[in-house]
């Protein structure tokens, strides 16, 4: 049991500066109306543009947040790097009931951020109740809201475990 997420993804126009949980691509969502960090999620997962001074943002830059659930972790969040306008970025997400590893490549360094794998403690939560969403987080706001404007392609998914070389195809 397990779940790859990846896909390409680049701010052409940062957001303006208030706090909310823009959505990726999720499966939940987040009630970002209270002070960061949120502590309301609700679903299984989701990779989130993050605004606002709280979490890392604001002035120093934007950065993008993946959330998930178990059923004995209610929120864990993972940091992404700074996210700069421009720059193409490729994610790859893994998760399953013993580890969640992140990878994310900077095209314009080929700088790699990530691929430490972190222990998940209980089992990974699946909700039918929440649809997955591209460019949303219902409880929250669309990605780029705020006069942003971001571009997001080859999303895939899949259940089964990919090779090095496999998901280096992927990327390219």
């Amino acid at each position: 049991k397990g779940l790859r997420v990846w896909f390409w993804l680049k701010m052409n126009t940062a957001p303006g500066s208030s706090i909310a949980y823009q959505g990726i691509v999720t499966k939940g969502t987040i009630d970002s109306s209270g002070s960061p960090p949120a502590n309301t999620f609700e679903g299984e997962w989701g990779i989130w543009y993050r605004t606002g001074s709280g979490g890392g943002g604001g002035a120093s830059g934007l950065n993008s947040v993946i959330t998930y659930k178990t059923t004995v972790v209610t929120l864990g969040f993972v940091a992404t790097p700074t996210l700069i306008a421009g720059i193409w970025y490729f994610y790859h997400w893994y998760i399953d009931d013993d580890l969640a590893k992140l990878h994310i490549w900077n095209s314009d360094t080929d700088n790699q951020f990530g691929g430490s794998s972190i222990s998940v403690a209980g089992e990974t939560v699946t909700s039918e109740d929440h649809p997955m969403m591209v460019g949303n987080n219902a409880k929250g706001a669309m990605l780029g809201a705020g006069s942003g404007n971001f571009s997001l392609e080859n999303l895939g998914f899949c259940r089964e475990t990919l090779t090095e070389e496999e998901l280096n195809d992927k990327a390219e």
